[in-house]
């Protein structure tokens, strides 16, 4: 039951943050028009990129480490 309510206050959390971070904002790229996309996004897609990075460097480690045996 602990766990259950734990669980709600992070929602309610993460769902406040991104309730306040809505705000467009125009991302550049080297080419083409800048994408006006939500803040919240932005900073999903940052974090999703960084997470995938930093497994991508755990499975490459755990690799190279069985491949020492």
């Amino acid at each position: 039951m602990s766990k259950f309510i734990v669980y709600v206050l992070l929602v309610l959390v993460l769902v406040a943050f991104a309730s306040q971070n809505l705000g467009l904002v125009a991302t550049s790229w080297m080419f083409g028009p800048p994408i006006i996309l939500p803040l919240i996004t932005v900073m999903f897609i940052c974090f999703m990129l960084g997470f995938v990075a930093a497994i991508f460097l755990v499975v490459r480690k755990a690799a190279k480490k069985n491949n020492e045996r």
